[in-house]
């Protein structure tokens, strides 16, 4: 069960790594929308 476990943290992790990546990216890409839509 350890390596089981251990495996099943360390997605958790890239899981959780790889969400926040995208969140910080669509964030700039929200960002990038409104400057370009207020001109």
């Amino acid at each position: 069960c350890l390596t089981k476990c251990i495996f099943a943290l360390i997605n958790k992790l890239y899981q959780n790594i790889m969400f926040r990546c995208f969140l910080k990216n669509f964030g700039r890409l929200e960002e990038a929308k409104v400057i370009n839509q207020s001109g």
